[in-house]
């Protein structure tokens, strides 16, 4: 801003301070939203039940609904835990390492949910190619069960617009071949 004359540069150097604090109360407001999502986000984690993960599901790609279908059929079963029964039902079903690492998992045709995940619903996407996979005999490397189940998970986040993890099918394919 450049201003001639001693009045008029009093008022401009005024202005920019006005619009400092506006800025600045705009980075509360937008911190404040950000904490207000996070918090609707872990109070509909909390209250996520086995129809609310079928009704989304259902309400997206051709993957996702075939699992949906699984799962009003009973031939998925999906347990969603709290922090401390998911911990136990991994180590129950076998699981090592870094639990904290672990988001959800699958184990024959049941998939086990952590309540706490923002986005519950990718996991169940994830888990239940997973799930389907057993039940169809499906016969691969782990390599191949996860290629499946991560692309998947992406094509239904890009078909809800949601966040995605990887932003390129070579991404998942490096993220497999470093931690798979």
């Amino acid at each position: 801003l450049v201003v001639r004359g001693g009045k008029a540069a009093k008022v401009g150097l005024e202005a920019a301070s006005h619009l400092d604090e506006a800025v600045d109360a705009a980075r509360v407001v937008a911190e404040a939203a950000s904490h207000a999502d996070e918090a609707a986000d872990a109070l509909r984690a909390a209250n996520i039940t086995k129809a609310n993960i079928v009704a989304d599901l259902s309400a997206g790609t051709t993957q996702s609904r075939r699992i949906a279908q699984a799962m009003e059929e009973g031939k998925i079963g999906v347990n969603i835990l709290g922090e401390e029964m998911f911990e136990k039902a991994y180590r129950f079903r076998g699981g090592s390492g870094n639990i904290s690492a672990v988001d959800a998992f699958a184990y024959k045709q049941h998939i086990y949910l952590r309540q706490s995940r923002s986005d519950i619903f990718r996991d169940a996407v994830h888990e239940g190619t997973h799930a389907l996979d057993y039940v169809s005999g499906f016969k691969g490397s782990v390599a191949q069960w996860e290629k499946r189940a991560y692309f998947y998970e992406r094509q239904f986040q890009l078909y809800k617009g949601r966040f995605t993890e990887f932003r390129t099918l070579g991404d998942i394919l490096r993220h497999i071949k470093l931690y798979y």
